[in-house]
């Protein structure tokens, strides 16, 4: 679950397959540069809010894979028929969601690592140069 934001140079090409479940909103500015999405016949897509898209493949023709819950999405600035139902089964988080999550947090903390260390560089270049001065 959550919103998918791609700014206007970046690119997005979204897989959803092995009976995959995604509540989101994907690009609701409209502003990507590009957005792909593909979905395979056993996996759900739930929009929590008007969705914008470049190209889709759905192995279902007629979208029902696709619950639009009150909004729309629009693929090359068309509106695309899918489900009108709500989808009201619940997401389940798997041990495959939580590993990722879990690695996730991890690479966070490196990069928190690695910021403090650029930091304490910048920390350390402006002392020396300050300490020559005097």
């Amino acid at each position: 679950e959550g919103n998918i934001v791609v700014d206007s140079i970046s690119t997005l090409d979204l897989s959803l397959k092995d009976k995959s479940v995604l509540k989101t909103a994907i690009n609701t500015d409209n502003e990507a540069k590009k957005v792909s999405l593909s979905l395979s016949k056993d996996s759900v897509l739930v929009l929590t809010n008007d969705t914008y898209i470049d190209s889709l493949s759905n192995e279902v023709s007629n979208n029902s894979n696709i619950y639009l819950n009150g909004y729309k999405l629009y693929v090359n600035g068309s509106s695309v028929k899918a489900n009108n139902e709500s989808y009201d089964k619940e997401v389940v988080n798997n041990n495959k969601t939580e590993e990722i999550h879990t690695l996730k947090t991890k690479n966070n903390y490196k990069y928190y690592i690695i910021g403090a260390g650029v930091l304490l560089s910048v920390v350390i270049i402006f002392t020396v140069i300050l300490k020559k001065k005097n």
